[in-house]
């Protein structure tokens, strides 16, 4: 949530310490998907682009039926062209 509420507020320094919160949460024994999507949507705002496409791909293979997968699913064609 804090990883999110960093993200959301779109500056610089915020996003760094969002990536930090998103990859504390990855390292989990059971990491929380949405750890996954806010780390993706993290890096596209970076303009890191293969990156947020990796984690992207992870959320939608652990969430393939989430709400926003439709959404998630075009960004992640947009990332990959």
């Amino acid at each position: 949530a804090r990883g999110d509420a960093r993200r959301l507020r779109h500056q610089s320094e915020d996003l760094d310490a969002a990536l930090l919160d998103f990859d504390e949460a990855l390292r989990r024994i059971s990491p929380p998907p949405m750890a996954h999507r806010g780390r993706a949507l993290t890096l596209r705002k970076q303009g890191r682009m293969k990156d947020a496409a990796e984690s992207l791909q992870s959320y939608l293979q652990a969430q393939p039926d989430a709400p926003d997968a439709p959404l998630l699913k075009s960004y992640l064609d947009e990332l990959k062209s």
